[in-house]
C-alpha cells in the first residue's frame, strides 16, 4: 500500500502542477471577476474614514518605504501591511 502525502504536500503538488491551460474557462471567469470585484471594494474602501485613520497611523510610525497603499500615494514598511 503507497503511503498517502500529508494534505499540505498533496495540495501544494497539485498547485505547482497545475497550469493555466488545465483551468476550466468557468475558474478563469470566476477568478477574473472575483479580482475586478477585490479590487474595486479595495479602491472603495480606501476612503473610508476608518482607513484614513489607519494611513495616519502607518505614516506616522515611519520606516522605510517598502510597499505600496493601495488607492495613494502612500508607501510604509512591510510590516504595516501584516494584518
Amino acid at each position: 500500500m503507497e503511503k498517502q502525502q500529508p494534505l499540505t504536500q498533496e495540495v501544494a503538488s497539485f498547485i505547482v502542477r497545475t497550469t493555466y491551460e488545465d483551468l476550466p474557462p468557468e475558474a478563469i471567469r470566476i477568478a477574473k471577476r472575483c479580482l475586478i470585484d477585490g479590487t474595486g471594494i479595495t479602491l472603495s474602501g480606501s476612503t473610508d474614514p476608518s482607513s484614513v485613520i489607519l494611513r495616519k497611523y502607518l505614516e506616522s510610525l515611519g520606516g522605510k518605504p517598502e510597499a505600496s497603499v493601495i488607492g495613494t500615494a502612500l508607501r510604509v514598511p512591510a510590516s504595516g501591511c501584516l494584518g
